[in-house]
């Protein structure tokens, strides 16, 4: 889980707890702490938990209430979600050159974002772009790394939308070490969030946007 985490892959975790196998309590919860650290997607049964955290209190619930046009979706702190910035009417003849990362601020994080031709099964023919996001006081930093690999009808350039959630109201916002405009981010008090977007930039380059 390790090697896979820190080579950007997408790891999932199901405990499983089985009481009868798994040794004693103290050192399995030292090793399903650090599986769930290691993991963008956990699932947990309240059986586990309960075994896990013995008298501990059960977990609080949120409601949350949506249209039928739209899905909620839940990650954790440090999470990192690619979508595309804009709607399209398929992938074939709209490249993917304006991505989102939707961040969830409270814990630092990396995702791997992968791409191909949509046709090809080699994998000699795809790519990949890391994104890790850190965070050290007020200071929260996404860096984008140059892309890795190449494919036929490879993006050249790519406009970034970066969605910082549970974010503070800062103070300054920087790209690559330069201050940015404030007409290139926005901030929500009501929902905590602060949106960047910056201009069309070289795939093959890295991206840096911080804020304190």
């Amino acid at each position: 889980m390790r090697a896979a985490a820190g080579a950007g892959v997408i790891v999932s975790y199901d405990p499983n707890i089985r009481p009868s196998l798994i040794g004693d309590r103290a050192s399995a919860l030292t090793l399903v702490e650090e599986c769930v650290r290691l993991s963008r997607l956990v699932k947990v049964s309240a059986e586990d938990l309960a075994w896990l955290y013995p008298g501990e209190p059960d977990g609080t619930t949120q409601q949350v209430t949506t249209g039928w046009d739209a899905m909620p979706v839940f990650i954790k702190s440090g999470g990192i979600l690619a979508s595309r910035a804009d709607n399209v009417t398929n992938d074939v003849q709209n490249p993917l050159n304006k991505v989102s990362l939707t961040v969830a601020g409270g814990a630092n994080g990396q995702l791997s974002l992968y791409e191909d031709d949509g046709h090809s099964t080699d994998s000699a023919q795809s790519a990949t772009t890391a994104v890790r996001y850190t965070e050290d006081g007020g200071n929260h930093r996404l860096s984008i790394a140059p892309v890795h690999g190449r494919f036929r009808g490879q993006v050249t350039e790519r406009q970034w939308t970066l969605i910082f959630r549970n974010a503070d109201a800062p103070t300054i916002v920087q790209v690559d070490g330069q201050r940015i405009p404030a007409t290139q981010w926005s901030y929500d008090q009501t929902t905590r969030t602060l949106t960047v977007t910056t201009t069309s930039r070289p795939v093959n380059r890295a991206t840096t946007v911080s804020y304190r």
